[in-house]
């Protein structure tokens, strides 16, 4: 009985060591890394305060913000050019997309709650003689109805017209990244010291351009 009891002792011991191993390790800051339409997304978060400072609560004012674009950089360098981007961060508030330089735009109707009701939808649309509408079954479109993958946004206005003389509803246009497209850096803060830091940066990066431009639909 001994050996048994020593046993479950040392289950227990080993057991608490992976939970407590585990959170510790759910703690820690970092980056985090997100693929939203194939347009990838570098989100540092809010820094916290400086010893001494009170924390400033809330995103920055839309009506304050500074845009960038930093274009420019090969494949090899955008690694560096997240590092260097995730130190700004560490000291201001900002926010950083990497947007492709080509783009594909998708005419599609957004994922239904189930795929009884995306069959049934794909059923009309076939009805009103659309027979290129594709049910989409990978996530994270799952249940969506795939209409098209367009070379121009002009294109892509174009079927979104055509369809809705048909009677289609529901419509939305995503854009996706072409395949082995360069990205460039979309930066975006209310602080106008980023300014200066972030030609600072692109000094060491001498074939890339950074230039001022409105905050959009690629900023927000």
């Amino acid at each position: 009985m001994r050996w048994l009891v020593g046993l479950l002792v040392l289950v227990n011991i080993l057991v608490a060591g992976y939970f407590l191993l585990w959170r510790g390790e759910a703690g820690t800051a970092h980056v985090q890394t997100r693929d939203i339409g194939k347009i990838h997304v570098i989100d540092f978060g809010t820094p916290p305060p400086a010893a001494g400072r009170k924390p400033q609560g809330g995103a920055p004012a839309a009506d304050n913000a500074i845009c960038m674009e930093w274009r420019g950089l090969s494949a090899a360098q955008m690694d560096q050019g997240r590092k260097a981007m995730q130190a700004l961060a560490s000291e201001h508030v900002l926010s950083v997309k990497e947007v492709p330089l080509q783009r594909m735009y998708w005419v599609m109707i957004p994922p239904l709650t189930s795929s009884a009701e995306a069959t049934a939808r794909l059923a009309q649309l076939r009805a009103l003689g659309i027979t290129d509408a594709a049910l989409v079954t990978a996530a994270p479109w799952q249940n969506a109805i795939s209409l098209g993958l367009y070379a121009s946004e002009d294109a892509a206005s174009r079927r979104l017209a055509e369809l809705a003389q048909k009677g289609v509803s529901g419509l939305s246009t995503q854009t996706q990244a072409k395949a082995d497209t360069d990205y460039y850096f979309l930066i975006k803060s209310a602080n106008s010291d980023v300014l200066q830091q972030l030609d600072g940066v692109r000094l060491a990066f001498p074939t890339t351009t950074l230039s001022r431009v409105a905050c959009g639909n690629d900023a927000n």
